[in-house]
């Protein structure tokens, strides 16, 4: 529950970069599988088409917390380093970053 809210927060943000959070899936237990898109503002005109992606997976397995907590760390530094840091904006503009922090919500759940 508290991922969740972090993550809708995450997409509500006022910022530059484009943050959708969409639910790509449920758990055998019937959890939502969420996962955080991050892309370059659609008012920047790319050069390239984006087919071009970066997926980081979290809590994959029970009893991993860190992994969770790492990767949306990350989605937080991209998101805040969009039009501030000129690698993260080429970089956002030219592919989009999928994140998913809780594969295995069922295994959180269970620890």
């Amino acid at each position: 529950e508290e991922i969740r809210d972090f993550m809708q927060q995450m997409s509500k943000r006022e910022t530059q970069a484009s943050v959708t959070l969409e639910v790509i899936g449920y758990s055998w237990e019937g959890r939502e599988i969420l996962c955080l898109r991050i892309e370059g503002s659609e008012n920047v005109p790319s050069k390239v088409e984006k087919t071009r992606g970066m997926l980081l997976l979290g809590g994959v397995h029970a009893r991993e917390w860190l992994t969770t907590v790492t990767v949306l760390q990350v989605a937080v530094r991209l998101i805040e380093a969009y039009g501030k840091v000129q690698w993260v904006t080429e970089a956002l503009d030219k592919a989009s970053v999928h994140i998913i922090p809780l594969v295995n919500p069922d295994g959180y759940v269970y620890t």
